[in-house]
């Protein structure tokens, strides 16, 4: 049996909720556009910072990550 990292499978399991958490902002688009690079913690922090900087809303962290492209 296959051993799962469980920063990756936390990351995957949340990936299914983010888009609901963050309906109705811009940048939107580009996160589902993407959603299957996200593989971390670092990774959904980084997602959740680019659709937060596309509103004028403060990051979540200075995670690097997903980079708008």
């Amino acid at each position: 049996r296959k051993r799962v990292n469980p920063d990756e499978a936390g990351a995957r399991y949340f990936r299914a909720h983010l888009i609901r958490y963050l309906c109705g902002l811009r940048g939107l688009t580009e996160l589902k556009r993407r959603m299957n690079d996200i593989h971390s913690t670092a990774d959904v922090l980084a997602a959740m910072d680019m659709v937060f900087r596309q509103n004028g809303l403060e990051p979540v962290s200075g995670a690097p990550g997903i980079v708008p492209s």
